[in-house]
């Protein structure tokens, strides 16, 4: 699982959330559903139907103050790799 996210998923993120997602357990990841990036929300991952939410230094919180909240920037970056930008 971590090669597919690290080869297919990892490159179509801004490199700093890549890295954050980099940090995460790969216990974690085996059942990664969904990374969910919504604009000035923490940066969140669904996990068998749960939801985590991501701190600065790429551990799992259940606090939001320490949750890394995603920026305009990030979601921008993320379209243009996903788009390879072309739209």
């Amino acid at each position: 699982m971590r090669n597919i996210l690290e080869s297919e998923i990892f490159p179509l993120l801004p490199i700093h959330i890549a890295e954050l997602l980099k940090n995460i357990s790969t216990s974690y990841l085996l059942y990664l559903e969904e990374i969910r990036l919504r604009l000035m929300r923490p940066l969140m991952l669904v996990i068998e139907n749960k939801d985590y939410m991501i701190a600065h230094d790429g551990s799992i919180t259940k606090e939001h103050n320490r949750a890394y909240i995603v920026t305009k920037d990030d979601i921008s970056k993320t379209f243009q790799f996903v788009s390879q930008c072309s739209v």
